[in-house]
């Protein structure tokens, strides 16, 4: 699971570089809120962009939701990744499962593109 890409970029071309049929798909999650954030960086020991804990603290969910979907569009977009995959809660409700298909929307245009190639 990735927050920060810049730091995976760097780990992910060390691993091509020495084992270039390596695939590598990182992990996505909506981060909806503050707390959330803070518990999944204690629990699993890894960095959370700065600039989503900022905007946690400023907008909430919104901002989550922003991160969420720029942070898939990034990744799908990027060369040195494999794909994209995305962790949700298994009991989502309606309302996060729209909000879900509304921010990997972007991602349609980026797969048809690959696919066409």
């Amino acid at each position: 699971m990735t927050f920060e890409l810049d730091a995976l970029r760097k780990f992910a071309e060390g691993l091509k570089a020495d084992r270039p049929e390596l695939v590598i798909t990182p992990m996505v999650l909506p981060v909806l809120s503050l707390e959330a954030a803070l518990s999944l960086s204690r629990r699993l020991s890894i960095s959370i962009a700065p600039e989503l804990l900022q905007g946690l603290a400023r907008d909430g969910a919104e901002a989550g939701w922003q991160h969420f979907s720029r942070l898939a569009q990034e990744i799908a977009a990027d060369p040195l990744f494999d794909g994209v995959a995305v962790m949700t809660p298994m009991d989502m409700d309606e309302a996060f499962a729209t909000r879900l298909a509304g921010a990997l929307s972007p991602l349609a245009s980026l797969l048809a593109k690959d696919a066409a190639q």
